[in-house]
């Protein structure tokens, strides 16, 4: 997310303060928000039935809306208080769109997106599907929605394949080296 906010907020006039501030921040609501990678670690290394993963992805979301709520409410207040830290948007930019327009643009750019996170955590938190399974279906209907916004190519599927390997082979190095701490630990308590 920093690569993706950080040029996109200074370009629309954020100072740097506040906009490392929003990127830190945000950074917490990744480890907490479903799909999170660190639950499914977490699930993984201690393979109680109590912390399935569909169970933790259950219990973080209303913390995680709680959270994002709040960092939302802050800035928003804070950038009403002091304006040179958040610009607004310019009168003339909002001028360019009717009411009609603007409605169609948000529900453009959120409906398909929304769609697909409560079809992908709705079948975990439903128990229709194992988080694997719904893994398959959030990577399909991401690729449909890429291939009906013409944006699906195969620079795209080979950076996409490329970033999952990184993404794998990092979180199966923290499994492993997970596995291995809890191992020594739990040898050391025995002879203890």
């Amino acid at each position: 997310m920093g690569l993706l906010a950080t040029p996109a907020l200074l370009k629309k006039g954020y100072q740097k303060e506040i906009t490392s501030g929003i990127i830190c921040s945000s950074g917490t609501l990744g480890i907490l928000i479903p799909p999170s990678i660190m639950m499914v670690i977490y699930s993984g290394l201690t393979g109680l039935k109590e912390t399935s993963v569909g169970n933790l992805f259950a219990g973080a979301v209303i913390p995680g809306i709680l959270l994002a709520g709040l960092y939302f409410a802050y800035i928003l207040i804070r950038c009403n208080l002091r304006p040179e830290l958040g610009p607004p948007i310019t009168k003339q930019e909002t001028a360019k769109w009717s009411l009609r327009q603007k409605w169609t643009m948000i529900l453009k750019s959120l409906v398909p997106p929304l769609s697909l996170i409560l079809i992908v955590m709705g079948t975990i938190l439903a128990g229709v599907a194992t988080p694997t399974e719904a893994a398959g279906l959030g990577a399909a209907g991401a690729a449909i929605l890429g291939f009906l916004n013409k944006k699906l190519n195969w620079s795209v599927i080979r950076e996409a394949s490329f970033s999952t390997l990184k993404t794998t082979s990092m979180v199966m190095m923290l499994f492993i080296g997970g596995k291995l701490f809890s191992t020594v630990f739990l040898s050391m308590v025995g002879v203890m």
